[in-house]
């Protein structure tokens, strides 16, 4: 296991989870929606995306790409990293109806998933606030 952890005042994530029942690309658009939601800027700002190896193109009728493509439609600016694995770890941390975002603490919110892909986008803040 490999882990990254980022810590800061500035620092802001959300993420989304695209699970087995994401097949096509109205409904990876449908997610990338609701990471776009978050409002977080694009400046100072970067993606993971960690998807099951069973996804890809075999998942979406041959077309390959379609989840980073998805992104990039959304987020045209904001560098993307990621890897295809065994196994998922991650959690919807959304914007809800409200516009309030829904933490991941609840005992329903299982952060261990199978062919699923996970979407992280981290903002670190802006260089200017921090100048002294």
């Amino acid at each position: 296991m490999v882990s990254l952890a980022f810590s800061g005042a500035q620092i802001q994530c959300a993420s989304v989870l695209l699970d087995q029942d994401v097949t096509d690309e109205k409904l990876a658009e449908a997610a990338m929606r609701r990471l776009k939601a978050a409002n977080l800027p694009e400046r100072h700002s970067l993606a993971f995306m960690f998807a099951c190896v069973g996804r890809g193109r075999q998942h979406y009728q041959n077309k390959a790409n379609l989840e980073a493509d998805t992104f990039r439609k959304f987020f045209p600016a904001v560098p993307l990293f990621g890897f295809f694995g065994h196994g998922e770890i991650g959690c919807d941390r959304i914007v809800t109806g409200n516009f309030v975002l829904r933490e991941c603490r609840e005992a329903k919110d299982n952060l261990l998933h199978t062919y699923t892909t996970v979407v992280l986008l981290l903002h670190f803040g802006s260089a200017k606030g921090n100048q002294a």
